[in-house]
């Protein structure tokens, strides 16, 4: 009698498919995956940090090196970066030298100036003095301005070996404003603080003055008349971060929205009728942003709501 096979026992039949070569299989090919990936994606990590520290101030950053010994497109991209960081670079520092070098040879000028107006008080009339005093104030301004120039290149030179030290953020705040507070009696204005937290931070204490003082005085500038300019020092916490957050806010007009962003760019000169630094020469709110920058910390700047011009530092602590 005739009996059929059981399935699956026939020669003509598809070979049993067992898990272990299953499992192989999902090894190897999730291996190749890997690689992969790896291979593609590993580049352009690298090339998406070194634009972030690039973008973040640091321009020695390179990146085809560090990818290795590739022939294709992301090569190219590295190597396409790499020229144009070079370019940067060059550009910036040949920018930097040359301020640096103008200002130290404007200096002497200035210094044989000052002894010949000297010397032309002790023999010119009453009349002739009042030029030569309003050519000495000149001079002055311009000794500053060479002065600021310098300072604002040694922050974009790199200034990681300046001395750090304890920091009473609290009593530096309240000497500034007592001094801002005395300049602005003679404007018919004032300066107060009105919020005082205790906060000590780690950093360069002439720098954090300059940086203060430099947004202090142009509030002092631009508040409305019978006014005050308020300073706030408070501790904060930023996505469970603690800062130290410095405030300073004006009763002046404001700043037009589109620029606010321009603010805090060296040399940056905003319209005659619009509010910041009328006759300056747009440097002093530069080096407040690059010394706050020094001290790993930001600045930022908006109108209050209900008018006036509010500039925010904010700190890490210790």
């Amino acid at each position: 009698m005739f009996t059929q096979p059981p399935p699956g026992n026939g020669r003509d039949g598809p070979p049993p498919f067992s898990a272990v070569r299953l499992i192989v299989v999902i090894i190897v090919s999730g291996g190749i995956c890997y690689w992969l990936a790896h291979y593609f994606a590993a580049p352009i990590v690298k090339l998406s940090n070194a634009v972030r520290q690039f973008a973040g101030g640091d321009l020695s950053v390179r990146v085809t090196s560090s990818i290795g010994d590739r022939k294709d497109e992301i090569s190219a991209l590295a190597s396409a970066f790499d020229r144009m960081a070079d370019r940067i670079e060059s550009n910036l520092t040949s920018q930097r030298n040359l301020l640096r070098d103008v200002s130290h040879e404007l200096r002497s000028p200035l210094a044989r100036l000052n002894v010949a107006l000297e010397l032309c008080r002790k023999q010119c009339s009453p009349d002739v003095g009042k030029s030569l005093d309003r050519i000495a104030r000149e001079s002055d301004k311009l000794n500053e301005l060479i002065g600021q120039i310098l300072t604002f290149n040694l922050f974009e030179s790199g200034m990681s070996s300046m001395e750090k030290s304890k920091v009473d953020l609290t009593k530096l705040i309240i000497e500034i404003a007592d001094n801002a507070d005395f300049e602005a009696k003679g404007m018919n204005r004032a300066v107060k603080v009105v919020t005082s937290d205790a906060c000590t931070i780690l950093g360069n204490v002439e720098l954090l003055r300059r940086a203060i003082e430099n947004v202090v005085r142009n509030a002092v500038l631009y508040t409305g008349e019978n006014s005050a300019v308020e300073i706030s020092l408070k501790k904060i916490t930023l996505e469970n971060v603690p800062y130290v957050s410095i405030a300073v806010r004006d009763h002046g007009p404001g700043v037009s929205e589109d620029e606010i962003m321009h603010l805090f760019k060296p040399f940056y000169r905003i319209d005659n009728n619009q509010v910041m630094q009328p006759g300056g020469a747009g440097i002093g709110l530069a080096i407040t942003e690059a010394a706050v920058r020094f001290h790993g910390g930001s600045v930022k700047a908006s109108n209050a709501p209900d008018g006036g011009l509010l500039v925010e530092i904010t700190i890490p602590p210790i």
